[in-house]
């Protein structure tokens, strides 16, 4: 009796792995699976495109803004006398000078 119980486990494990390894499965499908799957592959790349767009279009907005507020904060520099905010004039001054300086090198 033992030995009939350890060959049914083998033969259960030896369909599993079949089922595994792909043996198990039927290979046939239908058209219309298919034809959907596909269509949703479409519909998923149309909206991951759109999806891309917008966000190009959202980033270069927000750069937009961004670029004019530190534009304006630049601009104030200068007129400010908190004693950080001179030395980070200084500080953009003097590596806005030496950028300049070594590309002409």
């Amino acid at each position: 009796m033992p030995a009939s119980g350890h060959t049914d486990a083998a033969a259960a494990a030896d369909r599993e792995h079949d089922v595994w390894k792909g043996k198990g499965k039927p290979k046939s499908k239908s058209k219309d699976t298919g034809s959907w799957f596909d269509g949703g592959r479409k519909a998923m790349i149309q909206l991951a495109g759109e999806l891309f767009w917008k966000m190009g279009e959202d980033l270069d907005s927000i750069a937009k803004d961004y670029t004019a507020s530190l534009d304006a904060f630049i601009t104030q520099l200068p007129m400010q006398q908190h004693v950080d905010l001179k030395f980070l004039l200084f500080r953009l001054d003097f590596i806005e000078y030496y950028g300049h300086v070594s590309s002409n090198k």
